[in-house]
């Protein structure tokens, strides 16, 4: 019931998909078959799936310049995410060695801690960072859970088995667990819905799309856990994540590049009530918008009558006059308020010009909010909106 390497790789990648970490690094030990072999899986899958792995680390905790190295390797990179391929006791040395490093704060990365280097030892996980996240194989890890996971396998089996002996009137008959005769015994039904109710397998005999369990690395009364977070297959289903929130380096539930990076964004929102309603009533006495008092209850949102992506740029950057300030407010509005407090961002907020989500009209394109994301006018598209296939398909693509 093993996994393969090829299912684990596949199952980062899907992870790092999910969670948009395009950039990854991979730090493992000194090269052996196994691992040179997962790294060209974990390469030929992200190959596939758009992610780039933007360093491969080798980790020899004897070489004399490894501090040297990995502070030139994680200070000032552009990856977010890095996944750990190393013995527990190797694994330690890498995060003490990284404590070390003043230049490198452990807060910006996502730390991956693949199988090779999950431990609950109390003193190796004291240097892992708080926040880190393992993906571990779902099978039993002591002698008495395989004979449970073995029980509960089994015994529905069974009983489904001999409910239809029973009740096709034929006797109850234990024989070998193998062949192919047109009328199978007990023994040979039973072999094979073991093999279909606990997965496919290679020719090897390791399990393929098998479950993976999650796990979160928290701080409980001043000392480090794992917590069960959910579950995810290599599957492609819809249902291959069943994922609860999880708690990310810095004790944030948003991921770490988010925290640090500072950025301009434009949002498009589409006036619909109880969602996105707009209102003047904070011009003041001079007629200027006072933008004090309508933060009060929303966001200083402007009016635009265009959506040429040139002249929407230089409303929006207030290099041209024209479009008149609102103030917008309502349950989308309080959400993107608090996101933007907690993601660290700065934002400005337009009205669509054409009050509508996205309509396709032909010879000139998509209008609307839509319209606005795929011309690059706006980074964000907030309100009500309903997802159709044609508006899917234009956005993903």
């Amino acid at each position: 019931m093993y996994p393969s390497l090829s299912d684990s790789a596949r199952v980062l990648v899907l992870f790092l998909n999910r969670f948009a970490l395009y950039k990854v690094a991979i730090v493992r030990d000194e090269s052996s078959s196994s691992s040179d072999y997962f790294f060209r899986k974990l390469q030929t899958e992200a190959d596939a799936n758009q992610v780039e792995i933007a360093q491969n680390i080798i980790f020899d905790p004897s070489d004399p310049d490894i501090r040297e190295l990995l502070a030139s390797q994680f200070s000032g990179t552009s990856f977010h995410m890095a996944a750990i391929c190393l013995t527990p006791e190797n694994t330690d040395v890498f995060f003490s060695y990284l404590r070390s490093v003043a230049s490198v704060d452990l807060d910006r990365f996502v730390w991956i801690i693949m199988e090779l280097s999950f431990t609950n030892n109390s003193k190796l996980m004291s240097n892992l960072p708080t926040g880190s996240v393992a993906i571990q194989p779902a099978i039993p890890d002591t002698p008495k859970n395989l004979a449970k996971y073995a029980l509960r396998t089994i015994a529905p089996i069974v009983k489904e088995l001999k409910t239809e002996q029973l009740q096709s009137n034929s006797k109850f008959r234990m024989t070998s667990c193998v062949g192919e005769s047109p009328n199978p015994t007990f023994g040979a039904k039973l072999y094979r819905k073991i093999l279909n109710s606990t997965g496919e397998y290679d020719s090897n005999g390791f399990r393929l799309h098998g479950p993976y369990t999650v796990f979160n690395l928290i701080d409980v009364n001043k000392r480090k856990e794992w917590r069960r977070q959910g579950l995810i297959t290599s599957s492609n289903d819809i249902d291959s994540f069943q994922l609860n929130s999880i708690v990310w380096p810095g004790n944030n539930y948003f991921l770490p590049q988010h925290k640090v990076d500072t950025r301009n964004v434009r949002v498009v929102l589409k006036s619909t009530k109880p969602f996105v309603d707009k209102t003047n009533q904070f011009v003041n006495d001079d007629g200027v918008h006072d933008r004090h008092e309508c933060e009060q209850v929303g966001i200083a949102c402007l009016q635009v009558n265009t959506s040429v992506p040139e002249i929407l740029a230089r409303y929006l950057d207030n290099t041209l006059s024209g479009a008149e300030e609102q103030c917008c407010f309502g349950l989308t509005i309080d959400l993107l308020k608090r996101l933007a407090r907690d993601m660290n961002l700065k934002y400005v907020a337009f009205l669509n010009a054409e009050k509508n989500v996205g309509r396709y009209v032909n010879g000139t394109g998509w209008e609307g909010m839509v319209g606005n994301i795929l011309r690059g006018s706006a980074d964000i598209a907030a309100g009500a909106t309903s997802i159709t296939p044609e508006r899917e398909v234009s956005i993903i693509n």
